[in-house]
């Protein structure tokens, strides 16, 4: 049985598609409507725990969080650069609202140390990734051209950690893992391919290492 978190798993189709009887899912997801849909999707499956909370680096806080009003909440964010600089500025964002936050770690000790982590948390990625002090086996995260230096931030965080090989991927199909790896330099070097803060600001996808 592996364990798998699902940071930001809004309404839970990332973990349908990877979905099977013999895995636990644990998801975490900050917009307490959202959470609820998402228990209800998967009420029968008793290996399927979604948490309402803002993962955050650390644990015991609450933090502002601005929810979209756009599909479902996809793009709500406690990132204030992704709310009002990213390419989804001009969407219509609530007034926020008080989460509690959650780390990674605060997970560990909870539930043991997971298999794979998959984070998507509209821009605020870097702050998650650092809630993680231990290597695990897999992680990927959401990146976004707009905020790449973000993104080779999380990368050399991960570094420190012990991860050696990374895989940058445009787009997020669900059930994606990479077959080939490349050093963190190389990865890094292929974000920079992107024009950053462009005016069509389409490029996007997920880091993943391991």
């Amino acid at each position: 049985m592996k364990l798998i978190f699902d940071i930001g798993c809004n309404i839970g189709d990332w973990i349908k598609a990877n979905y099977n009887t013999s895995d636990r899912f644990i998801g975490v997801e900050a917009d307490l409507n959202i959470s609820h849909k998402c228990r209800q999707v998967f009420k029968d499956k008793e290996n399927v725990l979604i948490l309402n909370f803002l993962a955050d680096t650390v644990s015991g806080t609450s933090k502002e969080f601005y929810v979209c009003d756009y599909c479902h909440g996809v793009l709500s964010t406690a990132s204030i650069d992704w709310k009002d600089k990213g390419r989804f500025a001009n969407q219509k964002y609530e007034e926020p609202i008080k989460v509690n936050t959650i780390s990674i770690d605060s997970l560990i000790t909870l539930f043991g140390k997971p298999d794979e982590i998959k984070i998507d948390v509209e821009g605020f990625e870097l702050q998650v990734l650092k809630g993680l002090t231990q290597k695990i086996d897999l992680i990927s995260f959401e990146w976004a051209e707009e905020f790449v230096e973000n993104t080779i931030s999380g990368i050399n965080y991960l570094t420190e950690l012990g991860f050696t090989q990374f895989y940058v991927k445009d787009d997020d199909p669900y059930t994606f893992r990479p077959d080939e790896w490349f050093t963190a330099e190389e990865a890094i070097k292929k974000l920079g391919g992107y024009k950053y803060m462009s005016d069509i600001q389409n490029a996007w996808g997920m880091i993943y290492a391991k």
